[in-house]
């Protein structure tokens, strides 16, 4: 009688459990039903080919290059002709698959300007093979400060979490490449070296050393050099100051204070130093010789740079002490 009342209680325990995973797993296929039901492009293209941000000071139109390497797949075509930075765009083309709403405000509304959205502030457009959409940002709710928003294709108004505005809402400084050199650090093979102190070259004699050039004996500090080069690779510009200077004299880059080059399997890329921004600020003016632009690079930056050959030498250990006695 024992026996039979304990298979009973486990054939209801198994029952019970069987009824609660089916309750979940519909919970789940319902929440997972209406996610994609809020998503705003349920069938936006994986493959975009072109972005257009559209912000009251200005529209940034960036493209894509068919078959290009994933760091140079993007370029900026307006409002100048320039790289694209490949991860502040991922992020845009990354989350534009997944945005959903997190409310339905009104399925149609007559009066935009109550949301902000008749002259709206940031319009993201995107295209792809044989399909367009758009996204109109407003004002943000007063209640849970999420953002009013509205596609193109739809007369509702809905609240989209403020972050994904964030993320999307990104001007052109953000949207360029900044890189000064576009040189990995570890296949560049020279580095030269020009301040008025006095002017030298560096090459690489190993897979982690260096030697100076003309001076075989000269003992360089190659971690010194490596640091330097990957600092060098990973630098960005603080700011453009014009896109396409004529007179480089007003930044005091027709005579710079500093000229370094890396070289890299036939090519190389130089960046000229001129003068600092105003007093007070940490930065000075900046061009790479190969470019049209006058930009800046920050003081910090360029203190961790040699100031004469001697900063290259490798320092001998010191002797340890006598014991005493």
């Amino acid at each position: 009688m024992k026996y039979r009342s304990t298979i009973l209680y486990l054939v209801a325990a198994l029952l019970l459990g069987g009824i609660y995973f089916l309750d979940v797993r519909s919970e789940k296929k319902e929440e997972a039903r209406k996610e994609e039901a809020s998503k705003l492009f349920p069938n936006i293209p994986k493959d975009l080919s072109r972005l257009t941000i559209k912000r009251k000071d200005r529209t940034i139109v960036l493209e894509r290059i068919p078959d290009a390497n994933p760091d140079k797949a993007w370029t900026v075509t307006a409002p100048v002709k320039t790289g694209a930075d490949f991860f502040s765009v991922n992020r845009i083309t990354s989350l534009l698959p997944h945005l959903a709403y997190t409310r339905i405000v009104k399925e149609s509304a007559d009066d935009l300007e109550a949301f902000g959205l008749a002259d709206p502030p940031l319009v993201i457009t995107w295209a792809g093979k044989d399909t367009e959409g758009s996204l109109s940002f407003g004002n943000e709710s007063p209640i849970d400060k999420d953002i009013y928003a509205k596609t193109a294709d739809q007369s509702r108004i809905v609240l989209l979490p403020a972050h994904n505005k964030g993320v999307l809402d990104r001007d052109l400084y953000d949207l360029r490449d900044k890189r000064l050199f576009t040189f990995a650090y570890d296949r560049v093979t020279r580095m030269d070296v020009e301040r008025a102190s006095g002017s030298w070259t560096l090459v690489k004699s190993g897979e982690t050393t260096w030697a100076l050039e003309g001076q075989p004996g000269f003992p360089v500090d190659s971690d010194r050099v490596n640091a330097i080069v990957r600092k060098l690779s990973w630098e960005e510009a603080a700011s453009f100051e014009e896109e396409e200077a004529k007179d480089l004299s007003p930044y005091g880059l027709d005579t710079p204070d500093l000229r370094i080059a890396l070289a890299s399997e036939g090519t190389r890329e130089e960046l000229h130093v001129g003068k600092a921004v105003d007093e007070g600020e940490e930065r000075r003016y900046a061009c790479m010789a190969q470019r049209p632009q006058v930009l800046t690079v920050k003081t910090p930056f360029l203190q961790e740079l040699p100031e004469s050959l001697e900063d290259l030498r490798k320092k001998e250990p010191e002797p340890e002490a006598e014991p005493p006695g």
